[in-house]
């Protein structure tokens, strides 16, 4: 599907190509939506690793090396790795659950948060129109995800974290979304399930990034 191809090669030229070299990764959520709704990306652009090391080397190769490495093809047509010089990337917040930093212009926000693979990523987000990831060689997406979008419909693929949700929600309806009587029915419920009578309860629940932008906190997981 052309659409797909012109997604992989648009991630990729935007940084998957360039941090494969050194770890396995892949964008999900926000930007992915952003690139199929507006075809731009309009907020930070979120990386998933499937461990820790992944994250360690990017994080390493982001910050400390001074080279970039491309592979190119000689005359001969015999791939060839091309060194070049490349920025490092500046440290603009980080905690427990992410890492964000500022590269070549952008925003991106590494997540601490692993899972095996981009499929496995995307099962795990709340709203079915962030259900979008894409690696070096495909798109995965909710199979609604592309109605959902075209109806500007929130609707509810898991529920992890329910108060964040709700708040998203929010966010969301100010954009130009909305929520039907259905699934808003299935967030009251998941919320009325919550133990948060005490503060250790609360913050269980919550999956909230304050992240230095304004008054808002920035969701971590899904935007």
């Amino acid at each position: 599907m052309l659409q797909f191809e012109n997604c992989v090669k648009f991630f990729s030229k935007v940084i998957l190509k360039e941090l494969s070299v050194n770890c396995t990764v892949w964008v999900a959520g926000g930007c992915v939506r952003d690139y199929f709704s507006i075809g731009r990306l309009s907020s930070d652009v979120d990386l998933y690793f499937p461990s820790e090391l992944d994250f360690g080397n990017c994080k390493t190769y982001l910050f400390e090396a001074e080279v970039q490495y491309i592979k190119e093809f000689d005359q001969d047509n015999i791939e060839r790795l091309v060194e070049i010089k490349k920025p490092k990337a500046k440290k603009l917040f980080e905690n427990d659950n992410v890492l964000k930093v500022f590269y070549k212009g952008r925003k991106y926000d590494l997540v601490k948060k692993y899972f095996a693979n981009a499929q496995t990523c995307i099962e795990e987000f709340d709203f079915t129109v962030c259900c979008a990831a894409v690696d070096l060689g495909i798109v995965y997406t909710h199979e609604t995800f592309f109605i959902d979008l075209a109806k500007r419909q929130l609707m509810i693929n898991k529920l992890p974290f329910p108060l964040s949700t709700m708040w998203r929600m929010q966010k969301y309806i100010k954009q130009g979304f909305y929520m039907c009587s259905g699934e808003m029915l299935k967030l009251s419920k998941a919320i009325g399930a919550l133990q948060t009578n005490t503060p250790e309860g609360e913050a269980a629940n919550l999956e909230l990034q304050p992240m230095s932008e304004g008054n808002e906190p920035k969701f971590l997981t899904f935007d």
